[in-house]
Formats: C-alpha cells, structure tokens, sequence
C-alpha cells in the first residue's frame, strides 16, 4: 500500500508553515515595485536621444546644486558647489563628489542630456538622468533619479581650457 499525502487547505496551515504571511507578501510587493520602478526609469533613458554634440558651448562652468528631499538623496549637503566641463560637445560632471560622476553631450541649440551610474553606500545602484540647456552662459538643468531630485545653476568661467580640459594658465606681466 502506498502512503497517503496529508493535505491542508491554506486556513487550517500552522503558524510555523509554509503559508504566506501578510508582511512577506508586502515586502515581495514592495520589492517587486521597485524593480519595475528601475526597469522604467532604465527603458526610458534608453528611448531618449542625445543630442548631437557641438563645441559651441565648450567650457567650465561653475556654481550650485540643490538636491531636495534629504531622505531620498542620501548623505550629501543639500547644497553644494558644482564644476561642469564641456569640451567637443561632451559634458562631465560631478554631481555629489567622487564616484558620482554624470557624462552626456551638448548640442548646437545647447540642449544638454547626461546621466551616471553609481552604487549607494548600501549596493543599491542609483541610475541619474540630467536633462537641461545652456542659454547665455549659463548651464541650468534637473539631475533626478527615483527619489532624488537636483537643481542645478552654474555660469560659465571666463578663462578658457587647455586641450586637456584645464583652465589654461596665463603668465603674470612683468614689471
């Protein structure tokens, strides 16, 4: 004679079972609305197109970024100073500092489109998009990511950069 399965419906399953409990099915909900969450954001940098780069708006540019709200963006000062490079059309920028780095293009019209990868202290992957203009040398646009959204205002520097992008040097006048 064969063994006889035991079944139990769903109701009647102990405590200590296999039944799903309420909080693990949020937490499944949770994690399954955030994954979908990056897949969007993820897909729709794809469909967005640069633009097509143009010296025109090469320099450096300097000035500040607000990033607002403090829960969602991490541990960064809400405000801080920010340099942006163009040189060939190509934008870098480093947006909370080192590892943060956001690298896009300028176009003629100085539309400007960027984005960035990095990891969060915790391994989360934060996926930054920046889109933007430059209009009479200044450099505005919005940095977001799923929570996070930064201002920001830079002006352009008045001295020019040498092939290296670096502000070039000029000798002192003599006396």
């Amino acid at each position: 004679m064969g063994r006889r399965r035991r079944t139990q419906s769903a109701a009647a399953a102990p405590a200590g079972g296999r039944q799903t409990q309420p909080r693990e099915r949020t937490c499944r909900a949770l994690r399954c609305g955030l994954a979908c969450a990056l897949a969007l954001a993820l897909g729709g940098c794809s469909f967005a197109r640069d633009p097509v780069p143009s010296a025109a708006f090469d320099g450096r540019y300097v000035g500040a970024r607000l990033s607002a709200p403090a829960d969602a963006c991490g541990p960064v000062a809400p405000r801080a100073a920010v340099v942006a490079t163009v040189r060939g059309g190509a934008l870098t920028l480093r947006l909370f500092g080192p590892g943060t780095e956001v690298a896009g293009t300028v176009g003629a019209g100085g539309t400007l489109r960027a984005s960035g990868i990095w990891r969060t202290d915790g391994g989360f992957p934060f996926v930054t998009v920046l889109h933007g203009h430059i209009d009479d040398g200044t450099l505005s646009g919005t940095a977001s990511n799923l929570g996070c959204v930064t201002l920001l205002t830079l002006h352009r520097a008045r001295h020019r950069l040498d092939r290296a992008g670096q502000p070039r040097s000029f000798p002192m006048a003599s006396r």
